[in-house]
């Protein structure tokens, strides 16, 4: 499947669960994310990076709706749709992705540029060795 592609199917997928879930239709969510087939594009550079971040958010999404939108912090129960179409939008037009919230919690990369709690540890107490 070609990045192109990738984009619009993962695009389309958001804005009809955007429709779903202002429907009240939550149950819909898991379905929608689900029928995202596509390859795993992890590791093919940069150009794929907005769509991990949109697929991240997607499964965020569904998490959310299983536990009462609780554990993303920055994002509630009636900001998930209206920040799938900004994710939506992105995909379509080949933007990056800058929504504080969504990049703090779906980016993947952005988790790894902090030290994990163990390499802090480690390093606090490697010094006094």
């Amino acid at each position: 499947m070609r990045y192109d592609e990738v984009r619009v199917l993962v695009a389309d997928a958001l804005e009809r669960a955007a429709k779903a879930h202002e429907a009240g239709q939550y149950r819909e969510l898991s379905p929608l994310c689900n029928s995202v087939d596509v390859p795993d594009t992890r590791g093919e550079g940069a150009a794929f990076r907005k769509i991990g971040i949109a697929l991240n958010f997607f499964d965020g999404w569904v998490d959310a709706s299983n536990h009462q939108w609780l554990y993303y912090d920055g994002i509630s129960q009636a900001d998930w749709p209206r920040f799938a179409r900004i994710v939506a939008t992105a995909l379509r037009t080949d933007r990056e992705i800058s929504v504080p919230q969504i990049i703090r919690h779906c980016d993947l990369r952005a988790s790894v540029r902090d030290p994990s709690i163990l390499a802090r540890l480690k390093r606090l107490f490697m010094r006094d060795a």
